[in-house]
């Protein structure tokens, strides 16, 4: 009997909101006493757009963290998030983001020192990485040469400054501002990482292709086995 695993793909960090304390000290957010705001735009798999925010307020310990949750009759929240500053080598001063996860199991804080936060698409707060278990999408990835192709695709797809990859990607036009020389690389890069997902799907599939009728092949052959052993039996 065949038996079917599916391999578990933990939550990614790129599919969460990321609270960077370095964008916010290169806005100015963390003068003391400055509000802050961050906003998030995702496009979901329907083409739909989806927006986020979070505003900040630097307080004497750490920033104030303040949005809302749900549509209809959202919930507020509202926290704070302490900052640790840090030496530099050279001069200077490093901020970090302490994590204010809470273990319950163990009754213990996180204080992890971490530049970024995030929070689940779904999720409430703001914590870091190895409280939610996150991993990247590259190592979700790893070995699979069809999602390879498909990131680098994408990746090329948001520097041309594209919502959704072309059905016809020869006719994509230049984005304003860019300049002819940058864009007739990109499109050319784009090509070439769009041939190759193309490649890589047409692998996957006619691999799938070849499982499936192996599968069949063996049913085939254990009902062909299953009606000649009744046969046999009916004849005793």
């Amino acid at each position: 009997m065949a038996s079917f695993t599916r391999r578990k793909h933990s939550t990614t960090v790129e599919s969460c909101y990321a609270l960077d304390i370095n964008y916010m000290h290169r806005e100015g957010s963390l003068q003391q006493g400055a509000h802050g705001m961050m906003y998030w735009i995702r496009t979901d798999f329907f083409g739909a757009e989806h927006t986020a925010s979070v505003s900040t307020y630097r307080t004497a310990r750490g920033i104030i963290l303040i949005y809302a949750l749900g549509d209809g009759r959202p919930q507020h929240l509202f926290y704070h998030i302490d900052i640790a500053q840090l030496p530099c080598n050279y001069g200077g001063i490093r901020p970090y983001l302490i994590c204010p996860g809470h273990d319950s199991a163990r009754a213990v804080t996180c204080n992890r020192r971490v530049t970024k936060l995030y929070k689940l698409p779904m999720g409430q707060y703001f914590f870091c990485r190895q409280c939610h278990s996150l991993t990247y999408t590259s190592c979700n990835t790893s070995g699979n040469a069809l999602k390879i192709a498909r990131r680098q695709t994408r990746r090329v797809a948001r520097k041309l400054q594209l919502r959704t990859v072309p059905s016809r990607p020869a006719l994509i036009e230049r984005p304003k501002g860019m300049h002819k020389k940058t864009f007739e690389l990109l499109k050319d890069e784009f090509l070439i990482c769009y041939q190759a997902e193309q490649d890589a799907l047409s692998v996957r599939i006619a691999a799938e292709c070849t499982r499936l009728n192996k599968l069949v092949a063996a049913s085939e052959a254990f009902i062909r086995s299953h009606l000649a052993r009744n046969a046999d039996n009916a004849g005793d």
